[in-house]
Parts: structure tokens; sequence; C-alpha cells
């Protein structure tokens, strides 16, 4: 707020010291310079304190940080993209998000008056599942890449499902713990390709799919497109900005 029109001396300096740090791993992160299969892909631009800043939207975030420092960020992907193996399957700077978890006004907090924070949960486990599922089915990607993305999406599926209360089938399923049961329960669904398509579904048949679930009592498919829908939502209210990829 205060130096407008030079953001890109905080920002450029910023994106440099992620970059810089990276390098300085490399070397202690890849054995025998292979480059890794597992190693966090996905990385969100995201404006805290966005209160102080309310006119600023998620596009608009993007368009500063494009501009600004936009070489900067294409440099710290690069750095990314040479750490590791199957670099298609990577989003660096391609999804953004304002948050503000208060407003402040001069002897006053009001922590009804949110932006974004509503949206933590459903992106940490519902954006790396749909983009994981869409990577995985890209050819370019390499075979063992794709298994370790579509195998880190199960693990995202069976972590929400854990939150599902399944007292009922769990009685009914002599399994090890929940856990076990979820996790079978899990793999038929990625077998069966229900979770892959359920990753393309947008918009009314989104809500579809959701309403159904909850109808159906489908607590896993109604968490999950619930996340989306979450994510649609936050995207409409322009607090959050997703890649297409």
């Amino acid at each position: 707020m205060d130096n407008a029109g030079e953001e890109d001396r905080y920002l450029q300096a910023l994106f440099a010291n992620f970059n810089t740090g990276l390098l300085n791993l490399r070397d202690d992160l890849l054995e025998d310079d292979k480059p890794l299969i597992t190693f966090p892909r996905i990385w969100v631009m995201a404006l805290s304190k966005a209160d102080l800043l309310p006119d600023m939207t998620a596009h608009d975030f993007s368009t500063l940080l494009i501009e600004k420092a936009g070489g900067h960020m294409a440099e710290l992907r690069r750095t990314i993209a040479l750490m590791v193996e199957g670099d298609a399957a990577l989003s660096v700077g391609e999804d953004f998000i304002v948050l503000s978890s208060a407003k402040f006004t001069p002897g006053k907090i009001d922590v009804s008056d949110r932006i974004g924070i509503n949206l933590l949960l459903p992106l940490a486990a519902a954006l790396p599942f749909e983009r994981h599922v869409r990577w995985a089915k890209k050819k370019e990607i390499p075979a063992r890449v794709a298994q370790q993305i579509l195998n880190n999406s199960q693990t995202i599926f069976t972590t929400l499902a854990v939150l599902a209360p399944f007292a009922k089938l769990l009685k009914r399923v002599p399994l090890p713990g929940p856990v076990g049961l979820i996790s079978k329960y899990a793999v038929i669904l990625f077998t069966g390709g229900y979770l892959t398509k359920m990753a393309d579904l947008a918009g009314e048949k989104l809500a579809e799919v959701n309403e159904e679930a909850k109808a159906k009592n489908h607590k896993m498919t109604a968490v999950l497109t619930g996340f989306l829908l979450a994510l649609e939502k936050g995207e409409e209210d322009q607090v959050l900005l997703r890649s297409n990829r």
C-alpha cells in the first residue's frame, strides 16, 4: 500500500529468495542428480491481509504478480522443474487466492468478516485431487510419475473419507479399522474410473452429483463434490483463480 507502483521491489526479492533457497537444497535433495518423483507440484500464490486491499480480486492479484514479477515466477518454475521428473505435472504461479482472517479497523477486529479462509480446506484437499487426476490422464507424463500422482489422489480421497462417519458400514464389514476399509473402497472407486470422471465435473452437473450423494448418504462423494463446489464459488466471488490445466 505504501509503495504502489513499485511492488516489484518486494515481489522480485521474495521470489528470488524462494528460488535461491531451492537451489541451495538441490544437491541435498537429489541423489545421483536424479530428479524426484515425489515433490510439491502445486504452488498456489496467496495474498494475505487482503482486507487492507478490499478491491483486490484474485484476478487483479495474478495480473499484479505477472506484471511485476512474472520473470521471477517463471524462473522459480524452471528451478522446480529441474528437481522433478515429469515437469508437465507442475503448477507454479497458475493458481491465485486472496486471504484475510478478519477485518481490522481502529479499536475493532471483526473475525466474522473473512476472505478466502473457508476455501483453505477445499483448496488443500480437492485442488490436488482435481489437478492430479487431470495430469495423470496426460500421455506426456512418464508412467511412474502418473502412478505416483494417482496414488497421491487416492491418499487425498482416503483422507477425506476418514473424515466422513461410516459407522453403519464399519459394523457390516469385518476389516482392521476404518482406514483399511476406506482405503479398499477408495481403490475400487479409482479402478472403476469413477473419481477420474468426478474430477471433470463442473457447474450444474457437479451440483447434481453433490445433491444426489447427499440424498443417498454417499458421504465421501458428498464431501469431495462439496469441496469442488466451494472452489467454484470462490472463483465466482473472485477470491480464487484456478489454472485450467
